[in-house]
């Protein structure tokens, strides 16, 4: 449960699509008086009855449904936010990829006050994008032609694409949050701060020597080879782990291994780890190096890169979680990490 959680009367809004910026939500129940948690996704929602954190689900809409039926999803948050008073009520926004947390942000920001935390991976500043992928150009052909200038003209936000994962995603400038008078809050010190909050977390589960966030061949396959990733996984179903799937993902899984709800945020599940951490290169890393006793193992040598760039862009991101990181140069010293103790 949430400890700490105080009812008041001032009401707060954060909207959160994705499990690694749920840290902010978290974080809120600390220093704010109401707040709801708004979302999309059905995992989400299941933690917050979990927890017995207050929220308010929307459904889910895609780019197209959001640019070109605007004035049907307008009427659908005016009746879904119901506030007596905008200048009292703050939103607070989580990650610059284009969903629809943008769109409550800029049908509100005219009104109340509107935050946006920076706590993921900024997807305006990753690799630049394969413009001319023959499989994408369809998908270029909408984004640039018919989905940007209509998200302009309906919710007044300026957009650009990226390529996240090999797919083609769309992504707020900042720029065009600034312009619309949404407060940015920078945290210098994340891995202190994802202690700090996940610290105060209880859940009540089942301890494991050593865990598995598993990325699996879906999330993965654009830019490491399926056969290496494969062969890893299956080194590691050998051993003594316990497999933390992503969320609002297809459960890759049979009957020889043991895992934990895919709903559970990784970081409440490494408070309950005794041995080792170990994944490719999940955020989720960066909250376990504060605990000492354990190991932070990432496995991004050990896996084939179609992409050299790509793999030294994701180095270079985990590295600056800490030195502490362990990146394992052959199966056999990754072996014998989860076999110690």
């Amino acid at each position: 449960m949430i400890e700490n959680y105080k009812e008041g009367s001032k009401k707060e809004y954060c909207i959160c699509l994705g499990y690694e910026s749920l840290v902010i939500p978290f974080s809120l129940f600390y220093k704010r008086d109401n707040i709801t948690v708004v979302s999309d996704r059905s995992d989400i929602i299941r933690l917050c009855k979990y927890l017995n954190i207050s929220y308010l689900e929307f459904p889910n809409f895609d780019i197209k449904t959001m640019a070109m039926h605007f004035i049907r999803i307008k009427k659908l948050i005016n009746n879904k936010i119901p506030v007596q008073d905008f200048k009292n009520t703050k939103f607070h926004i989580t990650h610059k990829n284009f969903g629809l947390h943008s769109i409550i942000a800029m049908f509100f920001c005219k009104f109340g006050e509107v935050y946006f935390h920076k706590t993921e991976l900024d997807t305006e500043a990753v690799y630049k994008t394969a413009f001319f992928n023959v499989g994408q150009i369809k998908q270029w052909f909408l984004f640039w032609i018919v989905y940007k200038p209509f998200i302009r003209l309906a919710w007044g936000l300026s957009i650009t694409y990226k390529e996240l994962l090999g797919k083609v995603t769309p992504v707020m400038k900042e720029r065009s949050l600034l312009k619309n008078r949404i407060n940015i809050i920078e945290y210098k010190e994340l891995t202190n701060f994802f202690v700090s909050v996940y610290s105060n977390v209880k859940v009540d589960i089942p301890s494991c020597k050593n865990l598995y966030i598993y990325e699996g061949v879906d999330e993965m396959v654009n830019l490491v080879e399926e056969k290496s990733l494969l062969e890893l996984t299956e080194v590691i179903s050998n051993l003594d782990v316990v497999y933390k799937f992503h969320p609002n993902r297809n459960i890759e899984t049979n009957n020889n291994i043991k895992y934990y709800d895919t709903f559970l945020p990784a970081e409440l599940i490494i408070n309950n780890v005794k041995n080792a951490v170990v994944g490719l290169v999940s955020a989720s890393l960066r909250y376990s190096l504060h605990n000492k006793a354990i190991k932070t193992i990432s496995c991004i040598e050990l896996v084939r890169w179609i992409d050299i760039n790509k793999k030294k862009f994701y180095l270079n991101y985990i590295s600056k979680w800490g030195t502490n990181i362990i990146f394992p140069k052959t199966v056999g010293e990754l072996v014998a990490l989860l076999k110690d103790k």
